[in-house]
């Protein structure tokens, strides 16, 4: 196996060779004539953190910390701080920009800005804390704004590609040990972070701030891994998955951009976000057809998920989102593709809304409930859409199958007397309908009332795949809950 460092401060990719003790600078050169299973590590930044000399009182959700008395000199413009906890690349206690200050002399306090309001918002607990100072390798000045700082052009992989390649920050060159931290930071904030291409390989350990794009996956690759890497003070975007990506992993990043978290382009498949934060963004998420988010946190957003996704939908299994909408839209002004979202585990989410939509609003019901401690509580109308007047929602619900035996699906089912609607139940195994709508009638207002389909033993035809109930809600007035699927 060979391995080639890169130390962006002191290294020379016009006179390194790769070696601890002269290594090339940037993660592009040192890639040169490496091939399947080699290794690119990459320098630890010198003195990433400083202690500031004041405690921050910091609060979730908000976009600014405060200090007691007019304490303005002590943090400048531009500089990202954290609480003294804060961890390396991919931990959820991260890091934030400081955008502005102000002094109140009424209340004697200094207020520390992070930007506008949706875009930068603190995540975490509300306390008065230790502080420090993040100080990233000043990369300085980005070329226009699709330059990768750092990073792998799919073309310039063609020749070793289907490599597992292996590129990782936090090495101390001297001892040639992982010990540190490695950021990398812009000037003008353009640019971008990381660009990826190359098949079968990982990144990791790696924080990117202040750049246009934070990380960005180009030409057609698949079977890669990016794991505990940071994005985040980026321009646009946290994350860009272009065109063509198919089976690859996001796990224990911290993703954040001004203006969206992640974007997934729709030609993408396959890919699985795991255990990411996806944070203080406009959108978090934008897109992400044929992708499953699995233990994801998505938070302060003022959406946290607009997609146009159809027939192949967006999964989330676990997780939460905080104190942010999802907003279902299908693309191009046309209200015949029904959008879908799928959420397994609804009771995850915190706030107020858990889904919204073109065709309808979902929220959890805290005070109604069938068995647990909420319900699903559907709107079928959406003033938003006044044109429509019979607008349809689906939720999915999963159960296991087995191969060649029938399933009987049951759903709780309860409407109250301004409901004009009906509500239909199906099924899909595997993304493919097996049971068509087949309208329901709750007969009492206000009452919980069970209703069942069945899957027939010949549309069964594996054991593992999950079957999954759905329900259709059409009308423009009154609601629907949805609780405690039952199988067997």
């Amino acid at each position: 196996m060979a391995v080639h460092y890169c130390d962006w401060v002191s290294g020379s990719d016009a006179t390194g060779d790769g070696s601890p003790q002269n290594p090339f600078q940037t993660i592009d050169k040192a890639r040169g004539n490496l091939g399947s299973g080699d290794e690119i590590r990459v320098a630890q930044t010198a003195n990433p953190r400083t202690p500031l000399d004041i405690d921050l009182n910091w609060i979730d959700g908000k976009n600014y910390v405060t200090a007691t008395g007019d304490v303005r000199d002590k943090i400048a413009n531009g500089t990202m701080i954290g609480k003294a906890i804060a961890g390396p690349p991919g931990s959820r206690e991260t890091f934030y920009e400081v955008t502005g200050s102000s002094y109140n002399a009424g209340t004697d306090l200094t207020t520390f800005t992070f930007g506008a309001n949706w875009r930068n918002r603190y995540v975490g607990e509300t306390e008065t804390a230790a502080s420090i100072q993040l100080n990233p390798t000043d990369c300085g000045w980005a070329d226009p704004q699709n330059r990768a700082m750092h990073g792998f052009g799919a073309y310039a992989w063609y020749d070793h590609y289907d490599s597992q390649m292996y590129v990782s920050g936090g090495w101390n060159l001297a001892t040639e040990k992982r010990t540190g931290e490695t950021w990398f930071s812009t000037v003008n904030r353009s640019g971008t972070g990381f660009s990826w291409g190359p098949r079968f390989a990982t990144l990791e350990h790696i924080g990117f701030v202040k750049h246009h794009i934070g990380l960005r996956f180009t030409g057609t690759a698949w079977g890669w891994t990016v794991r505990n890497c940071t994005f985040i003070a980026n321009n646009d975007l946290g994350c860009f998955i272009e065109n063509a990506h198919v089976n690859g992993k996001i796990q224990s990043c911290v993703l954040q951009g001004y203006n969206k978290g992640i974007e997934i382009q729709q030609n993408t498949f396959g890919v699985v976000i795991e255990d990411c934060l996806i944070m203080s963004s406009e959108i978090g998420v934008l897109g992400g057809a044929h992708t499953q988010f699995v233990n994801c946190d998505l938070t302060h957003q003022q959406y946290a998920i607009r997609t146009g996704t159809d027939s192949a939908p967006l999964q989330l299994f676990g997780g939460t989102i905080r104190n942010a909408q999802i907003e279902v839209q299908v693309y191009g002004g046309s209200y015949t593709m029904f959008p879908k979202v799928l959420w397994h585990n609804r009771n995850n989410v915190e706030g107020d809304y858990l889904l919204v939509g073109e065709n309808g609003t979902m929220v959890r019901d805290d005070t109604i409930f069938h068995s647990g401690t909420s319900s699903l509580k559907i709107y079928p109308g959406n003033v938003n859409v006044p044109a429509i007047t019979a607008n349809e929602f689906d939720d999915m619900l999963i159960a296991p199958c087995r191969e060649n035996k029938r399933l009987k699906l049951s759903i709780y089912l309860r409407k109250n007397a301004a409901f004009n609607g009906s509500v239909a139940l199906g099924a899909y195994i595997s993304r493919k309908e097996v049971v068509a709508p087949k309208t329901v009638t709750i007969s009492a207002n206000d009452t919980w009332e069970k209703h069942s389909i069945t899957i027939p033993a010949e549309k069964v035809h594996e054991t593992g795949p999950v079957a999954s109930l759905r329900v259709y809600v059409k009308g423009n007035a009154g609601n629907i809950w949805v609780d405690t699927l039952e199988w067997g």
